[in-house]
């Protein structure tokens, strides 16, 4: 199917929302209203199970970026201080490109809290 659509939100924009024969593939970016960026993913089906075994269909995970380390995420995706993280985001983390911004978190060492689920 593809992807079905890159949409931007008041405070949330979708990365990536796919569906094809190995299932779906999801992941959102929010602003929170305390000022936290809350990065969410959910994979479901085949491509889940191929990684994490027959058993195992569904993978969330979530990471929580607090508001007082923002500006270390836009100086990593290349902006400055006072730029819109959404916009950002979006610039640089959409479709095939939403996976980067797991990277981009990790390489750059931003300090957050990572949450997961993995179920049938």
């Amino acid at each position: 199917m593809g992807n079905r659509g890159i949409e931007r939100m008041t405070g949330r924009v979708v990365l990536r929302d796919l569906e094809d024969a190995e299932g779906t593939r999801y992941l959102e970016a929010r602003v929170k209203g305390d000022g936290a960026l809350i990065i969410e993913g959910q994979d479901l089906g085949n491509g889940v199970r191929k990684v994490f075994g027959e058993e195992i269909g569904e993978y969330e995970w979530s990471y929580i970026i607090k508001k007082e380390n923002i500006t270390l995420v836009i100086k990593a995706l290349g902006g400055k201080e006072g730029d819109d993280i959404l916009e950002l985001i979006t610039d640089r983390c959409t479709g095939e490109d939403a996976q980067d911004l797991e990277a981009i978190i990790r390489s750059n060492k931003i300090p957050h809290e990572f949450l997961n689920r993995m179920t049938e």
